[in-house]
């Protein structure tokens, strides 16, 4: 996923950087009982309260950082950094909440909606679902978006779980969860770019987990449910 996030130009950009330093957070500051070496951006605000938005980051999953919704500004860096897969590094400032932040999470926001159903009335996630929340706090109020929406065909995955696949957002907690937990290797992310997709190698189910059902729970949008 590609953010255009515009800034004026470069002497505007030393500028900004310069005065984060003196409204950010300062890294050292916040690692109290945390191992530095061993800690990311994200379970260091994490642990000093300052919860930022994620959608595929999970503690007790390897980190994909491809949700792109916990970007935060960092001083002295042109861009916002991903805060799950960065890690600790020393006198480093952090400002989760600058303007800047917020628009980057504006934008990743955007790109999510384009081609998710509008069908929170009725969606099995309604009123409890990540994306739903973070729309409503974060998103824009106005879609520039004019074309029409993606669909996805529905398929079976297990006799436990049934899908919606245009609700997918492509966190990818289902395939990790499968591949590191239950260990089936059965799901993986298909295709690339618009026609992007999660689903099995091979159209037979050879092998299914009683854990499967389990992500229903991890999954942040409501794509699969339990039937």
């Amino acid at each position: 996923m590609i953010l255009f996030l515009k800034k004026t130009n470069t002497n505007n950009n030393i500028n900004i950087n310069k005065k984060l330093s003196t409204m950010g957070v300062k890294i050292d500051t916040m690692l109290n009982n945390l191992t530095s070496s061993n800690n990311n951006i994200m379970n260091i605000l994490d642990s000093n309260g300052l919860t930022n938005s994620i959608f595929c980051y999970h503690s007790a999953l390897s980190i994909s950082g491809n949700c792109r919704m916990c970007l935060v500004e960092v001083a002295n860096r042109p861009k916002p950094i991903v805060a799950c897969t960065a890690m600790y590094e020393p006198s480093l400032y952090v400002n989760e909440k600058s303007p800047y932040t917020k628009k980057a999470q504006e934008h990743v926001i955007e790109f999510l909606l384009l081609n998710h159903p509008l069908d929170c009335p009725i969606c099995d996630q309604g009123g409890e679902c990540d994306l739903q929340e973070n729309a409503f706090k974060k998103g824009s109020d106005k879609s520039r978006f004019i074309f029409n929406k993606r669909g996805v065909n529905n398929s079976y995955l297990s006799p436990v779980i049934q899908t919606a696949f245009t609700r997918c957002i492509h966190c990818t907690r289902c395939v990790r969860f499968d591949n590191e937990v239950s260990r089936n290797g059965l799901l993986g992310m298909l295709g690339r770019s618009n026609s992007a997709t999660i689903g099995t190698y091979s159209n037979k189910i050879k092998k299914v987990s009683n854990i499967n059902s389990n992500i229903v729970a991890l999954c942040p949008v409501g794509w699969i449910n339990k039937k």
